[in-house]
């Protein structure tokens, strides 16, 4: 079949296969209002078929079904909040949709402490009570009841108290290669003997002969000194300077140890050569009165590149494990057996560890943002489902060096460290850091659709002031409001940049110290909230013509017998493939992107009209799509 164009005088027939989007309706000869995805049609706009313009859905619709009331079963805005921190950092993204832990996670912070659940404070500030040059190794131990520190300086060894006030206790002419205490006698080893330092400040003397040794690292562990000397480890016996028989030799003479830690059923001594690195277990065998060790067995084997540089085992079941990458978690088993957690990357190597309270103390060199050093904490309390761990950085000695050791004063329980070419660092017993802060992770909502990020809330003891700002997805950092302990907390507070949508935000919070050096900010929570920000969807519903026989505008009839259906059931294979369309607007000139949301066909004529079959109205809803 075919109709008559009278402009042309040439009879064709019109196919209306199913076009792609991109292939819009083009015939200039015949003058439809508007074509789908190049099929073409008459409008039948009327009373009864109305054209309909409107904003379509675009909040999603969330049902609470959890056993507590939660944000989603709030209306109107997008809310993100946050009453805890106590998972410490490394977070990316804020989304506990995504993963369950980011609830009490942030990405990264620096002098804050965020171990206590539902509060985030200022740390304690730090000072150098001993300049020194070149490493820093530093012990700490009694003496006489009062807690000292003992440090390696060169061929030398000083003990200080406290307050940095220094005695040297042993002046030597070999570089001190080692040094580790029982808790009294302080023992330590050059390349030709193994010392004592009988009471921590008595008279050196020589313990055991070395000979001319090029590694030595030396540990007091189960109620016994170890010595890695070289490839091997050995057991010095007391009351005799020639050293026994080594337990133990590797047989790469190149091998070197580089710490040695205690479990509740095995010695573990780290060793490597090149980028190879593992450590052993020296089991023991505890039949006799005084245990003797038995046999060497590999029980952790490190990726290549990644070196063992220090170890500490605390409180019969972790062992954490300094490396040249950073820090890992060790659980110690059954036989000494471990089983260690994924890494927590650092910047440079971990020389140091030691343990506190619920969590060790890591050496973190050059790792804090201006390029200084202090150390890092790895809280035990809780463990994710990965094996890994919560940690953040801790102290800080605002100077530039490595941390080479790390020790508590036994008292005080304050922490004390040694940075190279700096010298020893304390921890203050009062007095915080002047400032500190921590950054959220960015808030997208699990979704990458714009958003507008409007106001936020926050609750704290603003004792000293604390500054809000936001990171867009630039990087671009913009203070936002300081608040002071005059600051109405029930406020929602305005964010003025970014002022543009965006797929995510960050926050980061700033605390001061007070007037009163022993005081500052106590930040609780944070309240975010947004709106979609992309360009809202529209819905058209189209009242089309959809007869065999169709008048156009100009007068022109237009069709054939058959012309309705093979257009109806050209546009319900585009519905049923829930494909785009192009929606043109042939009047205008213009188009869009957009799907079939509904369509409906209506025919009152059981005929249709001209003597055909078909023939009614088609209305079509459709939604449109950003480009």
């Amino acid at each position: 079949m075919s109709f008559y164009d009278v402009r042309k005088g040439l009879p064709f027939r019109l196919a209306f296969k199913p076009k792609s989007a991109a292939s819009p309706f083009g015939d200039a000869l015949n003058a439809y209002d508007v074509a789908i995805s190049g099929i073409p049609f008459l409008l039948k706009i009327d009373k009864e078929n109305p054209l309909t313009r409107s904003t379509a859905q675009f909040r999603k619709q969330q049902l609470d079904t959890s056993l507590e009331p939660g944000e989603q079963s709030l209306s109107g805005w997008w809310l993100r909040s946050q009453s805890s921190f106590h998972y410490g950092a490394g977070i990316k993204y804020g989304d506990p949709e995504l993963d369950e832990t980011a609830a009490f996670r942030f990405t990264s912070s620096e002098g804050v402490n965020p171990w206590i659940p539902g509060q985030v404070s200022l740390l304690p500030t730090t000072t150098l009570i001993k300049a020194a040059s070149g490493p820093v190794k530093v012990i700490t131990g009694l003496s006489g009841g009062v807690e000292k520190y003992y440090r390696v300086d060169g061929a030398d060894v000083w003990q200080g108290d406290a307050s940095g006030t220094e005695t040297k206790v042993y002046d030597g002419s070999a570089t001190i290669l080692d040094i580790t205490t029982d808790g009294s006698d302080v023992y330590f080893a050059t390349a030709d003997d193994i010392m004592v330092i009988p009471g921590g400040s008595g008279t050196a003397s020589q313990k055991w002969d070395l000979t001319a040794a090029s590694s030595v690292v030396i540990g007091w562990v189960k109620q016994r000194l170890v010595a890695g000397i070289n490839n091997s480890i050995y057991i010095p016996a007391f009351g005799s300077a020639i050293l026994p028989a080594a337990v133990y030799s590797h047989p790469n003479a190149s091998w070197r140890w580089t710490d040695i830690a205690e479990g509740p059923e095995a010695i573990y001594i780290s060793g490597g050569v090149g980028s190879e690195s593992v450590i052993i277990r020296l089991a023991l065998d505890a039949t006799g009165a005084v245990p003797t060790l038995t046999n060497a067995t590999v029980v952790a084997q490190f990726p290549t590149g990644e070196t063992v540089q220090s170890m500490h085992a605390y409180l019969g079941t972790y062992l954490g494990i300094g490396t040249s990458k950073g820090v890992r978690v060790a659980v110690m088993g059954t036989g000494g057996a471990l089983q260690y957690g994924p890494l927590v990357d650092t910047p440079a190597s971990v020389k140091c560890v030691t343990a506190r309270g619920n969590g060790f103390l890591c050496g973190y060199s050059d790792g804090f943002t201006d390029g200084t050093s202090g150390l890092l904490r790895v809280e035990l309390r809780s463990q994710f489902p990965n094996g890994a761990f919560p940690y953040a950085t801790d102290l800080q000695s605002h100077a530039v060096g490595s941390v080479d050791s790390v020790a508590i004063l036994p008292t005080s329980g304050l922490a004390i460290f040694g940075v190279t070419d700096s010298g020893v660092y304390r921890e203050h017993p009062t007095d915080l850091e002047t400032t500190g802060w921590l950054l959220t992770g960015r808030h997208r909502f699990g979704t990458v659709w714009p958003k507008l990020f409007k106001r936020f809330n926050v609750r704290g003891d603003f004792t000293g002031p604390m500054t809000v700002s936001t990171v867009d997805e630039d990087g671009n950092e913009t203070s936002l409001i300081s608040l002071t302990s005059g600051s109405d907390q029930s406020l929602d507070l305005a964010i003025n940049y970014p002022s543009t949508p965006q797929e995510f935000l960050s926050l980061k919070f700033t605390l001061n110290r007070a007037s009163d050096h022993t005081q500052g900010t106590v930040f609780r929570s944070y309240q975010l909230k947004s709106l979609p920000g992309g360009p809202r969807p529209r819905q058209f519903t189209i009242p089309l013509m959809c007869f065999d026989y169709e008048r156009d505008r100009n007068e022109v009839t237009h069709g054939w017998t058959g012309f309705a259906m093979e257009r109806l059931e050209a546009l319900e294979a585009l519905d049923s493939s829930g494909d785009a369309v192009l929606f043109q607007d042939l009047g205008s000139n213009t188009a869009i992107l957009c799907t079939i949301e509904a369509m409906e066909y209506r025919q009152v004529d059981a005929r249709g009209t001209n003597g055909s079959r078909w023939g009614g109205v088609l209305t079509v809803a459709l939604r449109t799509l950003s480009s």
